[in-house]
């Protein structure tokens, strides 16, 4: 048997573990916010990063693929 000084600190111990544990429990969705949060931050980086890519790409190929001005050279004069 347990003398009651004993049953007292089991006790205090059961509350501190349950009490850590429902403060883990109340945590966790503002944990999984913040997570979810960050991750949707990265994802519209690389969007933006992407499109910047993109429209980078399609100026240099207007760019190349720019049609070029036509010279006229003048009539070959008869010998």
């Amino acid at each position: 048997m347990l003398t009651e000084t004993e049953l007292q600190e089991r006790r205090g111990l059961f509350a501190a573990d349950g009490a850590k544990a429902m403060a883990e429990y109340l945590a966790e969705p503002e944990a999984i916010r913040v997570r979810t949060a960050y991750l949707k931050k990265l994802r519209l980086e690389r969007a933006a990063f992407e499109a910047a890519e993109k429209q980078n790409a399609v100026a240099i190929k207007q760019k190349v693929m720019k049609p070029r001005k036509r010279v006229l050279l003048p009539p070959q004069l008869p010998r």
